[in-house]
């Protein structure tokens, strides 16, 4: 019964919160779905941490908890009468994107319901904390040999725990990924009208991002970055009230404007990296009208948000503040301080913004490495960018943008040249598009996974169809053109779901894709079958108790979710420890129990009580 109530709950909650962001301020359903969202994320987990207080954070709690959130949209429904049937849609449903974003969605989807998770960074961390969390009845901090579990934003994992928790599965966990890539698609069109897209291209925006090949791969992964990219939407969406000179803001704004912004440092700081101009943009036209606002009923609602935004990023923040090896994890991938730059550093900030581009644009690899540093993390070469696995590699981690970074580009060059014919509001937004394509690079230093961190950018980069407002672009010989270029992007994505390398569409490999060896596809080898004979151990046992020695990179949840699913605990072994009676190890002999005895081996990777 849960399997089955379980999405249908998670959906009403998520359906509640996009009726109190219409309570706010209404607006198109395409926006009104990202401002849910942000929404969904701040109080699933504000719920969560109320829980956990109590170590309560089990199916009971969460699943009231949720139902708390539906009835609370229900109410609103009722006391504001908003009827959402009749929100507003920026363009028809129905034209030429119908049927190529009908075969994308159902290539994402087949990959995303058929298979187990088998992400490398979900078997590592993303998921191997939700079982913990699921486990401990608490998304607090608990000891872990893998820093990252207890150390990075925790809030696409928040919507992992709620849904396997209130399933008692990880069937759906494929899901919330999808479901943003949805979103995504469903809200492009209405941002790319606010800012003066053509009504017919607007539509187009949505297959622009829909076709992407990092977003279709994302789509049916158990990662964060769709979330992130979702979040990072909401803000622009959050910001529009301000944006304009003639708006007329609300408190009721502002204070969606705070839980929308924590909900973006709650999944990825990423996120507020792509929308931090859109922000300022916003918060510089409202300073001088806030500075006037003097009545507590006005401020009030306000101060609750940041209230709430507190209790909301207190946990996540003091777990990294009790984990001083994250600074060292993160420390590779960012620029240092403005005190310690040179100005080589600024330098090198600036060359990054084309290395971020032509990881996405096709180029020849040997021409694109003059701008390489020493030393490109991810990559074993010096002197290189290792684009090749850029182009090579059809996975979640590492694939580019080609089509998506080059209408983008074409689209500002046009924007170049018609900017007098434009509305005010699109030049501003494409400057702060190519403003937040410099400060996210100036701020994240180049990786070989830097395309998959970028999608929070990409999420935007389809307003820039803003360009051609007031022409006629979709009509005559450009219209076809650009019906061929949207043909190309749609082949490229299609292609991408199909050859997914952990999650292909393939009807030979969709017989196995629940087994539980799916979790190690494109695994570390032999992972799999250590991990099989570990819980064949347990099972001849009477030990419950399994103690985990193991690196930052190994896979911690295929065999956590397992072991928990036959009745056993399992808790990370970080120094002499007497808890478990088994341990797994893939470090070599696990610390020596208090006693000073020494365990018993019994196999390269298991060892047990003597």
């Amino acid at each position: 019964m849960f399997f089955v109530a379980a999405p249908l709950i998670f959906v009403a909650a998520f359906g509640s919160c996009v009726v109190l962001a219409q309570a706010a301020r209404r607006r198109p359903l395409g926006l009104a779905l990202v401002l849910g969202a942000a929404l969904l994320v701040f109080l699933e987990t504000l719920l969560l941490n109320g829980l956990s207080v109590f170590h309560a954070a089990g199916r009971t709690g969460v699943l009231l908890g949720n139902v708390a959130i539906v009835l609370a949209g229900f109410a609103v429904t009722k006391w504001r009468r908003i009827d959402l049937p009749k929100a507003r849609w920026p363009v028809g449903a129905s034209g030429p994107w119908f049927f190529p974003l009908a075969v994308l969605g159902f290539l994402a989807a087949v990959s995303a319901v058929a298979y187990l998770p088998n992400n490398w960074d979900s078997m590592t961390y993303h998921l191997a904390r939700v079982a913990h969390w699921y486990q401990n009845h608490s998304v607090f901090l608990y000891p872990s040999n893998i820093v990252r579990q207890v150390s990075l934003a925790p809030g696409a994992e928040h919507l992992l725990f709620v849904l396997q928790v209130m399933a008692g599965s990880d069937a759906y966990a494929n899901m919330v990924q999808f479901a943003a890539w949805v979103i995504l698609v469903a809200a492009t069109p209405a941002l790319a009208r606010t800012f003066g897209a053509p009504r017919r291209l607007a539509m187009w925006g949505a297959l622009m991002i829909a076709a992407a090949p990092m977003a279709i791969l994302q789509a049916s992964s158990t990662q964060n970055d769709l979330v992130a990219a979702v979040m990072g939407l909401a803000m622009v969406v959050a910001s529009v009230s301000f944006l304009h000179r003639s708006s007329h803001w609300r408190p009721a704004d502002l204070a969606l404007m705070v839980v929308v912004v924590t909900a973006g440092l709650l999944v990825k700081p990423t996120s507020v990296f792509a929308s931090a101009p859109f922000l300022i943009w916003g918060m510089v036209r409202t300073l001088k009208d806030f500075a006037k606002v003097s009545s507590w009923r006005r401020i009030g609602p306000v101060l609750l948000a940041l209230a709430l935004a507190l209790g909301a990023l207190g946990p996540s923040q003091w777990a990294q503040k009790a984990s001083p090896e994250a600074s060292a994890i993160l420390k590779p991938y960012l620029y240092l301080g403005v005190g310690e730059v040179g100005a080589s550093e600024v330098g090198d900030r600036m060359v990054n913004s084309l290395r971020g581009m032509v990881r996405n644009v096709p180029v020849f690899t040997k021409a694109a490495d003059w701008m390489s540093p020493p030393v490109t993390i991810g990559c074993d070469k010096a002197n290189s960018l290792c684009l090749r696995l850029n182009w090579q590699t059809l996975n979640e981690d590492l694939t580019g943008n080609p089509g998506l970074a080059l209408v983008f580009i074409f689209a500002v060059v046009v924007a170049c040249f018609r900017i007098r014919s434009l509305p005010r509001r699109a030049p501003l937004a494409i400057l702060c598009l190519a403003s937040s394509w410099f400060l996210f690079h100036a701020l994240l230093r180049d990786n070989v996974w830097i395309t998959r961190l970028q999608l929070p950018l990409f999420a935007l980069a389809p307003m820039v169809l803003c360009a051609f407002g007031g022409s006629r672009f979709e009509r005559g010989p450009r219209g076809l053109a650009m019906g061929l270029v949207m043909t190309v992007l749609v082949a490229h994505g299609a292609m991408a779901a199909v050859l997914n390398a952990r999650r292909p569409v393939e009807p030979s490999k969709l017989v196995d894709a629940r087994a539980a060896q799916s979790y190690y596809a494109l695994g570390p080898a032999g992972v799999g079958k250590a991990h099989t004979a570990a819980l064949a151990f347990l099972a001849k046992s009477t030990c419950r108790k399994l103690g985990l020695y193991v690196g930052e990179n190994s896979y911690d949840y295929p065999l956590t979710w397992r072991a928990i699913q036959k009745g056993a605990q399992v808790r990370h072994v970080l120094g002499p420890d007497d808890w478990p009676c088994i341990v797994f190890s893939d470090r070599g002999p696990p610390p020596l129990r208090p006693s000073g005895e020494p365990w018993r081996q019994v196999s390269p990777t298991l060892y047990a009580v003597p």
